[in-house]
């Protein structure tokens, strides 16, 4: 199985077909960080794709289960799409989150 930054897949045993994916990040409470935008996704296909797997927890390593998008991550989108025009530069930002989130949505 693939190694993540962000994420940990297990098997609950050798035998049983429930997999937990864990966000893990547990020091961060499971903030959001780039890598995960791109990680996520690739998780949930390989897992999808894998025919001993019938159920898939989704849960976080620590206390909290995630506490939204990682705010350094943020901070750096907004440093790319900086404008002298606050509302340019909101409408940027905006747009990046959007790209991200629909990165992690399954295609048709």
């Amino acid at each position: 199985m693939e190694i993540y930054k962000t994420l940990e897949i297990t098997q609950k045993s050798p035998t049983s077909r429930v997999f937990n994916l864990r966000l893990n990040r547990p020091s961060l409470r499971n903030a959001l960080s780039l890598d995960f935008f791109t990680e996520f996704p690739k998780a949930l296909t390989s897992l999808d794709q894998n025919p001993d797997a019938s159920v898939i927890i989704l849960s976080g390593n620590g206390d909290h289960f995630c506490a939204g998008i990682d705010l350094k991550a943020l901070t750096s989108m907004s440093a790319a799409v900086q404008s002298t025009d606050r509302g340019r530069t909101a409408e940027r930002l905006r747009r990046q989150i959007k790209f991200l989130q629909a990165s992690t949505d399954e295609p048709e």
